[in-house]
């Protein structure tokens, strides 16, 4: 009988908890597929027109919910430019395509515009108005969906509550009193080409982890980007720029998140790291990668409750204070990094600001001529 050796069995090895969460993973994506696939040979095409319908002026129906109620998975509906005056729910895996954010436009009058309570379901085309009342452009409740080319106003915001591997691209959104775009409990989505003005918050994630944020514009909100209580996250190539508040804020418990070949200016802070609520609770293990962080009214960056903080290939310049370390958590590494034009570099309330184990620093400049 042969016997394994204890190399073999470590090569063949996989943890539990690692095989359990591919299988549940494989599992999604399956079933997914089931749904999304199943019936797609007999797929139709339904269009809806707000002038006409019933069968008349090439049309099929004149509401835009008659059209998902009567639809089958797999359909594609087409809505035809024009005003729909109603609020719809999709239950069923479809691709609703509008004229565009200019042409089709859905006003939900008080009520929340869309649902989306089924899988893989293709959204794009629409603009979404309403009351002034606080209430959801688009409510995702499922996953592996794609939302694009849509434009929210006026307290429309886009929410993604328990929804993950979704795709949201191609988003303008302004005039929230709220969040533009409200993650929570919502894992693997990625938000690429967006542009939120005139909101609370630009995006907003609560307890969302592994979620990329990518080529967007962040400007003229109260906060830009907050993550709360999140991690895993990237945020990429986006310009984030005269918020009133602060640019990117990271805080309570948030870990291993990157900031990365972004631009933070004209904010009155750029970025704070560890800004906590209630009782203390430490961020840990974020990083900032080859940003430009100019121009903010008070600090560059403002590192409050936060551990192992990494500034690697910064330009820090034009700010009141470049870097300003109260000294609560630990372990600041700056690498490489050019820290110019400030009022002051580098401020940290500690004892000593360059003393290890507290901060590392390879080599920097503070405001060079």
């Amino acid at each position: 009988m042969m016997v394994r050796s204890q190399k073999e069995w470590n090569t063949w090895y996989i943890h539990p908890i690692h095989l359990f969460s591919i299988i549940i993973i494989v599992s999604i994506i399956f079933l997914t597929l089931v749904v999304l696939y199943s019936g797609q040979g007999n797929a139709a095409t339904i269009v809806v027109d707000a002038g006409g319908g019933g069968g008349g002026g090439g049309s099929d129906y004149t509401s835009i919910q008659e059209a998902i109620d009567h639809a089958e998975p797999g359909d594609e509906i087409l809505v035809k430019e024009g005003v729909y005056n109603e609020s719809i729910t999709i239950d069923k895996t479809l691709n609703l395509t509008g004229k565009g954010p200019r042409e089709t436009i859905i006003d939900a009058g008080e009520s929340n515009a869309i649902v989306i309570t089924a899988p893989s379901v293709n959204l794009t085309g629409f603009k979404i108005v309403g009351s002034l009342e606080s209430h959801d452009g688009i409510r995702a409740e499922s996953n592996f969906n794609r939302i694009t080319d849509v434009a929210t106003f006026d307290n429309r915001r886009i929410f993604l509550n328990r929804s993950a591997f979704n795709i949201l691209q191609n988003i303008t959104s302004s005039n929230n009193t709220q969040s533009a775009i409200y993650l929570i409990h919502s894992d693997f989505n990625t938000i690429i080409n967006a542009s939120m003005t005139g909101s609370e918050n630009g995006i907003n994630c609560y307890e969302s982890d592994h979620n990329t944020i990518s080529l967007s514009n962040l400007s003229g909100n109260n906060n830009g980007i907050t993550l709360k209580a999140s991690s895993f996250n990237k945020i990429k190539g986006c310009m984030v720029l005269n918020n009133t508040h602060a640019g990117i804020t990271i805080k309570d418990a948030s870990r291993y998140n990157d900031i990365s070949g972004s631009v933070i200016s004209g904010n009155h802070d750029g970025i704070i790291l560890g800004q906590r609520e209630t009782g203390i609770i430490f961020s840990e293990s974020n990083s900032i990668e080859n940003v430009t962080i100019s121009e903010n009214e008070r600090y560059g960056v403002h590192i409050q409750y936060a551990n192992k903080v990494t500034i690697n290939k910064a330009t820090i310049t034009g700010n009141t204070q470049g870097i300003y370390d109260e000294g609560i958590g630990w372990y600041c590494e700056i690498h490489t990094s050019n820290l110019f034009g400030n009022s002051m570099a580098a401020v940290n309330t500690s004892i000593s600001y360059f003393a290890p184990p507290r901060h590392f620093f390879s080599p920097f400049f503070l405001n060079p001529p």
